[in-house]
Parts: structure tokens; C-alpha cells; sequence
């Protein structure tokens, strides 16, 4: 998935950094993301609920993605002890595109 045609800096920002969470996993962005614009496929609380029949951790990158969109997530800073180590610099660099740079 590409970022949107016509999208805002702040959302190519945004999706720059969801990528980033979810390793470039195109699987996860494409479910996460409608194709066609700027905008979550679904409600947040919608995602969450059909997300918990993947695995724990794509759990946690679910929501910490949709955290970064819209801060809708519920992401836990414990959420992230149950990640490895890989995974939690991910999420580390992710936050650094958005609020370093």
C-alpha cells in the first residue's frame, strides 16, 4: 500500500511512522487502511474488536498503530512488555519520526 494521493504531510508523517510499527507488513496496513484515502478502514473500536483473532503481538501493533492515527488505540506502555525487543525499537523509532523530527 502507498500513501495516499492528496494526503496531508501530517498523515504521510503518520503512515511513514505506522509502517515503521508494523515492519512494513503489508498485510497489517492494508487492513488497517482504506486504500483509497487518508483514513482508518473502520472505526477504531471496530478494529480493536475484529483484531483479536490475530496474534497477541499484532494485537499490540494494532493498537499502538491506531494510537498514532487517531489516539483512539488504548495502547498500554505495558503492552509493550509483552513485544520483543525488536519490536519495541520499532515502536521507539516510530514515535521518533513523529514527534523528533
Amino acid at each position: 500500500m502507498e500513501v495516499w494521493e492528496g494526503a496531508r504531510d501530517s498523515e504521510r508523517k503518520q503512515f511513514l511512522a505506522i509502517s515503521m510499527v508494523f515492519g512494513g507488513r503489508k498485510d497489517l496496513l492494508s487492513w488497517l487502511f482504506d486504500p483509497t484515502i487518508a483514513r482508518l478502514r473502520f472505526p477504531a473500536e471496530v478494529l480493536k474488536k475484529n483484531c483479536r483473532g490475530m496474534s497477541s503481538g499484532d494485537q499490540v501493533l494494532i493498537k499502538i498503530a491506531i494510537d498514532l492515527w487517531c489516539e483512539q488505540g488504548g495502547a498500554r506502555i505495558t503492552d509493550l512488555q509483552s513485544l520483543d525487543s525488536h519490536l519495541t525499537g520499532r515502536v521507539s523509532k516510530a514515535l521518533e519520526i513523529l514527534y523528533v523530527f
